[in-house]
């Protein structure tokens, strides 16, 4: 048997025990140890007591112990020595002061997980960070993570400017509706993981790249932005990837401005409401793609596939074909008449994105015809359901039922009142069945 010693919620040092080979967590006391890693940990003999101690692996999760402080910090230190890796989601951190004596103890880490603890409740870090043995071990992290947690813009910047290596940062589910500007900016990030927070404006995205002008990839899925402002790629020279999906861009003139960010090679734009082309088929849903690729011609992928020649070439000449006789044209035209000059005239097809359905509701074994906007959300839908049966949103449920049986979310229970219907992908003769709440 091995004795573990680990961080504990009653800010002791509590003792676990786990099997040789350390494979499958075990329970005692009703908690649970869970390492993982490549490599299994070693014994070291003790000279003090005839217990044996463990020298932890490099990369350490301990998710869900309730932890709330870091414990006797020499016991960690000896203990933690080489881990690089510590993930700590999902526990009941909420002192910084607390934290920073981990992160103190380890001189090897590089990756530390953060997420999805109460960190809102902590009062925020000064700025700068006074001067302790703990800063200096936190300059090598180079991932942190920092999803679900409300923390402040204070802590983030201070964090910052002692991580001064960090080359990840991830800020997703944070309810950030605005954007702080440090004092600092930080070349060393290459990646900014911001999903899923509640930023609409540019302006303040622009503050992101002012921040980290080294930035590589830049994730803003499940952001409810609309427009990208004027100039918006001045601020990110050096960006490659770029994530709008779920977001809310419904203009193809804002997507164009994707081809003004200097170094950007790929782009991903699904769910977004512009290219929604539910219940047109395969062949629309190819057009649409082929409207962006010739659109946007810097790019080498667009939604995690590779934009090959002859696909380019093809879209370009349908581009090309789509605003022929149009009295307003795209820049984009001019600039692919000039490469391919022009070409004979096909057939037109409208590619014009589609925003309502005709579907159906089921309830009480009555059915009743709807028009669906898919740029509602489930929030509305269900009011305007209420509105049909005569019940409070509160006393039913919502089911989507696809003319479709392979259809993806077919049969699944609109529970996100804040999810845009254009997720779901309605098309004609869907419907929507109440049942009880």
């Amino acid at each position: 048997m091995y004795q573990l010693i680990c961080l504990s919620q009653e800010n002791t040092i509590i003792k676990r025990y786990v099997s040789n080979h350390m494979s499958q967590p075990r329970k005692y006391n009703h908690h649970k140890v869970c390492i993982k890693s490549s490599v299994s940990a070693k014994k070291i003999q003790s000279s003090k007591d005839d217990t044996m101690d463990l020298k932890l692996p490099r990369i350490l999760v301990l998710n869900r112990y309730k932890i709330r402080n870091a414990g006797n910090e020499e016991r960690l230190a000896e203990l933690c020595k080489c881990v690089t890796e510590l993930d700590l989601a999902e526990n009941a951190l909420d002192n910084w002061k607390e934290i920073l004596k981990i992160a103190g103890q380890l001189p090897s880490l590089e990756f530390f997980n953060l997420s999805s603890n109460p960190l809102h409740l902590a009062t925020p870090l000064a700025t700068p960070l006074a001067t302790t043995s703990s800063l200096v071990n936190m300059e090598n992290i180079q991932r942190l993570v920092l999803n679900n947690t409300k923390l402040h813009w204070e802590s983030i910047h201070s964090l910052l400017t002692v991580m001064q290596r960090l080359k990840e940062l991830h800020l997703s589910l944070n309810e950030f509706s605005s954007v702080s500007s440090g004092d600092c900016t930080h070349t060393n990030l290459k990646l900014l993981q911001f999903n899923n927070n509640q930023v609409k404006e540019w302006e303040d995205v622009k503050k992101l790249g002012a921040m980290f002008p080294g930035l590589e990839t830049l994730i803003l899925m499940a952001n409810p932005i609309t427009r990208l402002g004027a100039r918006p790629g001045e601020a990110f020279p050096n960006l490659k990837v770029v994530c709008l999906s779920e977001t809310l861009v419904e203009s193809w003139d804002e997507l164009d401005k994707l081809n003004e960010f200097p170094s950007l090679k790929e782009a991903l734009v699904k769910g977004i409401p512009l290219l929604c082309v539910t219940g047109k088929g395969d062949k629309a849903e190819k057009q649409i793609r082929q409207l962006a690729v010739a659109r946007l011609g810097k790019l080498e992928s667009l939604n995690r596939s590779v934009i090959t020649e002859p696909e380019r070439e093809q879209a370009e000449r349908l581009f090309i074909r789509q605003f022929r006789h149009s009295d307003v044209r795209p820049t984009r035209y001019d600039e692919l008449i000039a490469k391919h000059g022009h070409i004979q005239e096909l057939a037109k097809v409208d590619l014009t994105p589609r925003t309502t359905f005709n579907c159906k509701i089921t309830y009480d074994d009555t059915s009743y015809d709807i028009i669906v906007n898919v740029k509602d959300n489930v929030k509305q839908l269900n009011k305007q359901i209420r509105a049909i049966v005569g019940l409070p949103t509160n006393k039913f449920r919502t089911y989507f039922i696809s003319t479709d049986p392979t259809h993806l979310n077919n049969n699944e229970w609109l529970r996100y009142p804040n999810r845009f219907l254009h997720n779901y992908k309605i098309g004609d003769g869907d419907t929507f069945d109440i049942g009880p709440a």
